[in-house]
């Protein structure tokens, strides 16, 4: 095995790198770039508290269609599926426990949800032709 000579010292000073200046390196919360001493925005308070009440405002709006969403949802349900008589909901729900108490460990969960889904899926399309004939 050859050995290596050792460089002397003034070459190791040669090759050192000098750290980046610290207006080139981004603060911890801005992007490359935003930096104020390259021409980035500045934000006044009004700005901000102008993008504040903006942001609020979207909030608000998006919870507002989010509720008229969900209200027209329910008033299209009640139209399609009205709501099922308290004696037939009475007579049909232990039924229903049982029959997800057997099957479920008999099929496994997954299977069983996803039989129940199509199976709901095939009991609306067969709501809506028989409707739809009438």
């Amino acid at each position: 095995m050859a050995e290596r000579k050792s460089e002397p010292d003034t070459d190791t000073h040669s090759r050192r790198r000098a750290a980046p200046r610290r207006e080139l390196v981004p603060l911890g919360g801005q992007r490359s770039g935003d930096s104020r001493k390259r021409g980035g925005p500045h934000m006044t308070r009004a700005s901000r508290a102008a993008r504040e009440d903006r942001k609020a405002l979207l909030a608000a709006r998006a919870a507002l269609d989010r509720a008229r969403i969900t209200l027209a949802v329910h008033e299209i349900k009640a139209i399609v599926a009205p709501p099922p008589s308290p004696g037939r909901v009475g007579r049909l729900r232990p039924a229903a426990a049982m029959l997800v108490a057997v099957a479920g460990p008999l099929l496994g969960f997954r299977k069983l949800a996803r039989f129940l889904r199509y199976a709901s899926i095939g009991m609306f399309a067969l709501r809506v032709v028989q409707n739809w004939r009438r």
